[in-house]
């Protein structure tokens, strides 16, 4: 193909399509190449840090230690230790005694709140319904907050 080349002092590969459309045989920019090799930096520095790969008897744990079982762990403990006085407090006591108490009256409405978000969040995920779920989520979020808060 290259001896028909009829631009023979143009740096192309000899590929000519329709006699004028041709494959030049040009570098990579230098910028893209250097975002290439970081990517791929990036990538071994992750695997070193995180855990990563699966195998036989479990993944790689990384050198960070970390992981989503711990991190979850430690955010159950934290709201656990949040709502340990309310729930200690409305331990004993009845419907109506809760609804006298304005703090406890407040949080059990707070938690059932959330408990219906989370309901309707999860229904709206099983039937597909990305966009509501994610206004839903945003909901659940201001509920779990205002538990935490009180």
């Amino acid at each position: 193909m290259s001896d028909k080349n009829p631009f023979p002092g143009e740096n192309n590969t000899g590929h000519i399509w329709d006699d004028n459309i041709r494959e030049l045989d040009n570098p990579p920019p230098i910028g893209g190449c250097w975002r290439f090799w970081a990517s791929i930096a990036w990538v071994v520095i992750y695997a070193v840090l995180y855990p990563m790969f699966p195998g036989i008897s479990g993944n790689t744990k990384g050198i960070m230690g970390w992981s989503q079982i711990k991190e979850y762990n430690e955010g159950l403990n934290e709201v656990m230790s949040a709502r340990a006085d309310y729930e200690a407090r409305i331990k004993d006591k009845s419907a109506a005694q809760i609804l006298a108490d304005p703090d406890l009256k407040g949080y059990t409405l707070a938690a059932a709140r959330c408990c219906l978000a989370i309901t309707v969040l999860h229904v709206m995920a099983l039937k597909g319904r990305v966009s509501q779920a994610s206004q839903y989520w945003s909901m659940m979020t201001g509920c779990l907050a205002a538990v935490l808060k009180l």
